[in-house]
């Protein structure tokens, strides 16, 4: 509990603020790296969408380790920590979404809560376990 009171605090205020820039950033890269190879080769769209979630996922964790949370821990134990995570939070995010599709909501906005449940997943994840402060 006190870990969640402490995000209101200016310092964790600033993380939260960076991480949102990261992850803002990182969709940009995604679609931008979508968007191009889409247009320039004729790979198949899940290649193209794994090339520029793979390439995302170094650019967001590069992101996270050197600007949100500025180098808290060894990248030995923080990369593999993020890939974990990434992971899970993909694999809920995927589960969020089957489960409202098969319980009779919309696709478009089924996409609308994944939208809103990935960034939050991620945050919480990535905050108090991928890059936790004061603990090894």
């Amino acid at each position: 509990m006190n870990r969640l009171r402490a995000l209101t605090s200016p310092g964790e205020a600033r993380a939260v603020l960076r991480f949102a820039l990261v992850g803002l950033a990182n969709t940009l890269l995604y679609l931008a790296l979508c968007f191009a190879l889409d247009g320039l080769t004729t790979l198949p769209s899940t290649v193209i969408n794994t090339a520029a979630m793979s390439i995302g996922l170094v650019a967001s964790y590069l992101g996270h380790a050197r600007f949100t949370y500025r180098g808290s821990q060894a990248h030995r134990q923080g990369g593999p920590r993020f890939v974990a995570a990434t992971a899970a939070i993909f694999a809920s995010a995927a589960a969020v979404q089957w489960l409202a599709v098969h319980s009779g909501m919309p696709p478009r906005l089924s996409y609308l809560l994944v939208a809103l449940w990935y960034p939050a997943a991620s945050f919480a994840v990535h905050h108090f376990w991928t890059f936790r402060r004061g603990r090894a």
